[in-house]
């Protein structure tokens, strides 16, 4: 959920909302994982409400992983990109390790096998798009 919070009243409508959806998910009988909820404020704002859902406070935090994408505060994706960087990096250390000892092969063609590998998770992790 994504609000702009310009004045009190904007905290109140958003508040209605998280009650809302807290008696949306008690009349189908679907729970909410309260712990797992999260309240992230982007930019500079004055406002900063402690919101709460079925009582519980929202945790404020600076950083959410939504479908796995890492997201800040400032909507950069600085930890997303090092997260993807670094798996690579292991994935392709350990092919590397594991094909220059199992098989002897030249070296052009492991450089060019962790190449493509690495290209793909790129690709998958959206970084890359390859017309």
């Amino acid at each position: 959920m994504y609000t702009i919070l310009q004045a009190n009243e904007d905290c109140e409508y958003l508040q209605d909302k998280l009650n809302a959806i807290h008696v949306w998910s008690q009349d189908w009988q679907l729970g909410i994982s309260y712990k797992k909820c999260n309240l992230m404020y982007n930019g500079h704002t004055l406002y900063k409400p402690n919101l709460l859902l079925n009582d519980v406070s929202l945790a404020v935090v600076d950083e959410v992983r939504d479908l796995g994408v890492i997201i800040d505060s400032r909507l950069t994706f600085h930890t997303h990109i090092k997260q993807t960087v670094v798996h690579a990096t292991v994935r392709a250390n350990l092919i590397h390790n594991v094909l220059s000892h199992v098989m002897f092969l030249p070296s052009y063609v492991l450089l060019k096998f962790m190449l493509g590998l690495c290209l793909n998770t790129l690709r998958i992790r959206g970084f890359l798009t390859i017309s």
